[in-house]
């Protein structure tokens, strides 16, 4: 046994912490959360489309230094957005179980 392991069971015994477990699997709360996640879903797939259109925008049309730049943000903002809210995607459907569509 390890010293965080002999620390974790003591503080366990003495404070009696119970063990909480949200129940998840009621009607409301599964279709709640199935509608977030199509949401989040839908938001992903517009965040990579908002990516790809900002980047042809930088690679075929003759931008000035301006509108480059707002072009350039957008594609950072558009990616940042698409890999945030696909990775919460993932994780509510990996751990939660909870379907996409």
């Amino acid at each position: 046994m390890t010293i965080s392991t002999i620390a974790d069971a003591v503080a366990r015994k003495m404070l009696e912490v119970p063990d909480i477990k949200p129940d998840f699997s009621t009607g409301p709360a599964k279709a709640g959360m199935t509608l977030v996640n199509q949401i989040l879903g839908i938001g992903t797939i517009i965040g990579i489309v908002a990516f790809i259109a900002a980047a042809c925008l930088l690679m075929f049309a003759g931008l000035d230094s301006r509108n480059k730049t707002r072009a350039w943000v957008a594609l950072g903002v558009a990616g940042v957005g698409a890999a945030v809210l696909g990775s919460i995607v993932a994780m509510m459907t990996f751990f939660g179980n909870i379907d996409l569509f």
